[in-house]
């Protein structure tokens, strides 16, 4: 996609476009591609680790890109982490925690 590189504050390439004039589209994808640019391994780096790149994207958010789409890209990252650690054994049995929000 030619305007993955556009930056909701008009910084980016190749046209300069900023706020509304990029499509939807584009600011989820350049979070995705961000994401996994900063998480996977290199040749020269080890990935990050979510931690600090959900700080990244929360520092660039409404700079970089549109905010709906980093909330949106965070919010369902946080969501796959927190499914990805339910069925594993905790560390020291406890009590049942009750649910934090009803399941639609």
């Amino acid at each position: 996609m030619l305007s993955h590189h556009e930056r909701h504050d008009g910084a980016g390439y190749p046209r300069g476009l900023r706020g509304d004039e990029l499509p939807v589209e584009v600011s989820v994808i350049s979070v995705a591609d961000t994401y996994d640019a900063m998480t996977t391994d290199r040749p020269y780096r080890k990935g990050l680790a979510w931690e600090a790149v959900r700080a990244e994207l929360v520092r660039q958010r409404g700079k970089q890109w549109r905010e709906g789409a980093v909330d949106s890209f965070i919010e369902m990252i946080d969501e796959e982490r927190r499914s990805a650690r339910v069925g594993r054994p905790q560390a020291s049995p406890g009590p049942a925690q009750p649910a934090t929000r009803a399941l639609t």
